[in-house]
């Protein structure tokens, strides 16, 4: 019966513990914790994660005072996902997310919140929602808590915003869908002219979410009708910076405008990026399809199957001048990362091709019949041997 006893109050101890931890009450949680009985090294590790926890609020309490408000972000990550009651600490990490444009990190948040108290009958926290999807070009959420809730159109201290809100979201989702319809009545061109118009509007400044949807939505234009190059520019324009979530829409029109220029190792890329923002069943199979295809080699370094090494040599050399990360001055996050793969790639396919016994497996696996001649190891050969091939798949 002792024995029975202890196990219910560490129970209790546990349990109370957690409250006080998700109140953000550390100390309180800390305390409650050392006391549970049953299991010393389960009583330990929360406290000490108690204890990290708190620490890291101190941290982000110092950054937000100071004006860091991004590292304070990154610092309350982990704090904000334990303290799930804790208003203090959520309105610090909602006030930082705002203060650094990072909305679609305050909606996902707030999402979740408004439906607990007090968050729910506070008219701040739903304007702050609103606000949040307006500034992430969710046109359609905007407006859906603009409908549910007229408080904030009536309110006196926020029915300005609020209202401007609901003008510019209507306006965005009357492009929008016109540039749906002109797309489905297979009048790309058309599309492409109503959005480049669209975005010569205030309410889509450069820079703005809403100006990023609609580069979205001309990439889609571009890409229906087949220039692929300005597809891919409008699709980087809409992802510079982006988090939200329908950023898929540009990512997955890039990635098709990558597999159309045979630049299958970047279209992977935006395929990996777009399945980690959420399931789509058509991106998997495709980068499934992506995965499993044997690189064109020969066509990486612009070069004949019959090329011989001094042909090898000299396309390397050209290419990879043309794609070292040290000459990509002025470029933007986006195209530097697409010239670093590319770089890699380069690098990969002429480590293969440039050792004979590989690049004959190779050139056995694709059916080949014509087999280049030996031209004896180049002086990169040498200077790289034993380094190995890897990436490939091969």
């Amino acid at each position: 019966k002792s024995t029975q006893l202890r196990e219910d109050f560490a129970r209790g101890y546990a349990w109370t513990g957690n409250v006080l931890l998700k109140l953000g009450r550390f100390d309180e949680a800390a305390k409650q914790l050392t006391l549970l009985e049953t299991d010393a090294a389960a009583a330990v590790a929360a406290e000490l994660e108690v204890l990290c926890l708190k620490d890291r609020w101190a941290d982000a309490e110092r950054e937000y005072t100071a004006g860091k408000f991004a590292d304070c972000v990154e610092t309350l990550r982990g704090v904000v996902y334990h303290t799930t009651h804790s208003t203090k600490i959520k309105r610090v990490f909602v006030d930082a997310c705002i203060k650094t444009g990072q909305w679609p990190l305050v909606v996902d948040c707030l999402s979740e919140w408004l439906s607990q108290p007090p968050f729910n009958t506070d008219i701040e926290w739903r304007y702050r929602c609103t606000m949040s999807h307006f500034h992430s070009a969710q046109v359609n959420e905007c407006l859906r808590m603009l409908d549910a809730d007229p408080e904030l159109e009536s309110s006196a201290s926020t029915c300005l915003a609020a209202r401007q809100f609901r003008i510019k979201s209507e306006w965005a989702r009357s492009h929008i869908t016109q540039t749906q319809n002109l797309l489905q009545k297979g009048a790309p061109r058309d599309a492409h002219r109503h959005v480049t118009e669209a975005m010569g509007n205030p309410y889509a400044e450069p820079g703005t979410a809403m100006g990023q949807l609609l580069h979205a939505w001309r990439a889609v234009a571009s890409f229906e009708d087949g220039d692929v190059d300005a597809a891919i520019a409008d699709c980087t324009a809409a992802l510079e910076g982006n988090i939200a979530r329908w950023t898929v829409l540009p990512l997955g029109v890039r990635a098709k405008c990558y597999v159309q220029l045979q630049e299958n190792a970047l279209a992977i890329e935006d395929y990996e990026r777009l399945l980690k923002i959420g399931d789509d069943p058509k991106a998997r199979r495709e980068l499934q399809r992506l995965r499993d295809i044997i690189p064109d080699l020969y066509r990486i370094l612009k070069v004949p199957p019959d090329a011989t090494v001094k042909q090898l040599n000299a396309a390397y050399r050209r290419l990879v001048l043309h794609y070292h990360p040290d000459r990509q001055y002025g470029q933007s996050k986006e195209e530097q990362q697409r010239t670093k793969v590319k770089f890699h790639e380069l690098y990969e396919t002429f480590m293969l091709l440039s050792d004979p016994q590989k690049r004959a497996d190779y050139d056995e696996y694709l059916g080949l019949e014509h087999k280049p001649p030996d031209a004896g190891p180049s002086p990169l050969q040498v200077a790289v041997t034993g380094l190995g091939v890897t990436g490939l798949g091969l």
